[in-house]
């Protein structure tokens, strides 16, 4: 017997969906018997996975009454607060999960294996976990863009956008269910967002001033259509990483802080 959890379950859901839409779009030909032969390989997979999940939640000595309630409250929370694209995957879970785990838990606890985790503290855990990820990482900027602990927020706004699309794989929402389940409670608020947009623009307006006034040397490679560059996206991080250090001396007004360390990075030999 083996140790499962809803994420394991949505994950895999996620799969099955992303085969089966990828299966219908096909004809009848080699690619459509791959397809289907891996979709299968992934509903046995789930199938698997479910068992050992209702193993880990029906523990014996329990009130086995409530505990399907318990689960598919958990989902409903999570189907709550999700993005539409992965709702498939969570409605593939509810149904294949909650029925099955219905059927187990009339059992006599006789006939089961007793394990370690009660039902009621495993979908605290799996709540607690998912959402509290969210909260947490949560950047704080109502601070004022011209203040040191504004544009500290803002440093520490831009390094998590930036990091979220670098672990995204992607500078646009893409990547296919499993990567938005997986990194929703990290992904930057559009608060943060437009924080981390207005560190860029001080970042990179002070680079301009300095190179314009000849006190710096060296360029920044430009993007197209509106993007940053890549060489843009690492100087501000760069930047923002600095602006955050504890030793920083920082200057009035203290935009003029930012001005230092584009210094130190592009002097004149």
């Amino acid at each position: 017997m083996g140790y499962a959890t809803l994420d394991d379950l949505l994950g895999l859901a996620a799969k099955i969906m992303e085969l089966h839409a990828s299966e219908a779009s096909l004809g009848k030909g080699r690619e459509w018997k791959a397809a289907k032969k891996q979709y299968e390989a992934i509903v046995k997979q789930f199938n698997s996975k479910r068992k050992d999940y209702v193993d880990t939640v029906l523990v014996k000595g329990d009130d086995w009454s409530a505990i399907s309630d318990v689960v598919e409250n958990a989902l409903d929370n999570i189907e709550a607060s999700a993005d539409a694209s992965w709702q498939p995957a969570i409605q593939y879970t509810k149904d294949n999960l909650i029925p099955f785990l219905t059927k187990e838990a009339r059992k006599s606890p006789l006939t089961r294996d007793a394990i370690k985790w009660s039902p009621v503290a495993l979908a605290v855990v799996v709540v607690l976990a998912y959402f509290g990820i969210r909260f947490t990482s949560g950047v704080d900027v109502s601070a004022t863009l011209e203040s040191k602990l504004g544009l500290q927020q803002r440093a520490a706004a831009a390094e998590k956008v930036i990091q979220y699309h670098d672990w995204m794989g992607t500078r646009v929402r893409r990547g296919g269910w499993i990567k938005g389940i997986l990194f929703w409670p990290i992904e930057p608020s559009d608060v943060e967002v437009k924080a981390a947009d207005e560190f860029a623009s001080v970042a990179l307006g002070g680079f301009v001033v300095l190179a314009q006034q000849n006190e710096i040397c060296g360029i920044l490679m430009v993007g197209s259509g509106g993007q940053l560059s890549d060489e843009q996206i690492k100087f501000v991080d760069e930047i923002a990483e600095k602006i955050q250090e504890a030793n920083l001396i920082w200057q009035e007004p203290p935009l003029m802080t930012v001005l230092q360390p584009i210094k130190e990075k592009f002097p004149c030999q």
